[in-house]
């Protein structure tokens, strides 16, 4: 099954792999603009 065309559409880093996967999903994301980054900032700013 498609996704409705008002679906948004994130992929986000697996978080023990971000160093390694984020820079992949940044390039996926330039070439397919219809896919957002999405981001658990909570982890970033080691917040339980």
């Amino acid at each position: 099954m498609l996704a409705s065309p008002f679906c948004k559409q994130c992929l986000q880093p697996e978080w023990s792999r971000a160093d390694q996967m984020t820079p992949l999903i940044i390039e996926y994301v330039k070439a397919n603009p219809k896919w957002q980054i999405s981001l658990q900032i909570h982890k970033y700013l080691n917040v339980p």
